[in-house]
């Protein structure tokens, strides 16, 4: 245990992590600016140095910028239709395309 008398010149001081008191010349300053003993000392974790390499390569091909798009289906029964219409908007033009399939012959 260390020597806890009066020195000239020196002053005591808490460890910020146990709340012991130590000389100040008996405490370190850690890594996350903290005034702790040699107990309580402990050097910064490798792991937060590391560096993620950037990728800076593209991808091979991409697909044009689709603003919006909606699909809606609506089936008639009646008719046994029916009918889906998709509408996307690319680059502030519209397309509107509809597929309307029957299902004669089907019986529910």
């Amino acid at each position: 245990m260390p020597n806890r008398q009066f020195v000239l010149g020196r002053y005591h001081a808490l460890c910020d992590v146990c709340g012991f008191s130590f000389h100040d010349n008996e405490l370190q300053k850690r890594w996350d600016g903290m005034m702790v003993c040699h107990k309580d000392f402990e050097t910064r974790h490798p792991q937060d140095f590391a560096k993620v390499p950037r990728t800076e390569k593209s991808p091979e091909w991409t697909r044009p910028g689709i603003q919006s798009q909606a699909t809606t289906s609506v089936y008639d029964p009646d008719t046994k239709t029916s009918t889906d219409t998709t509408t996307t908007i690319e680059g502030g033009t519209e397309r509107v395309v509809t597929w309307v399939a029957s299902s004669v012959g089907i019986q529910s």
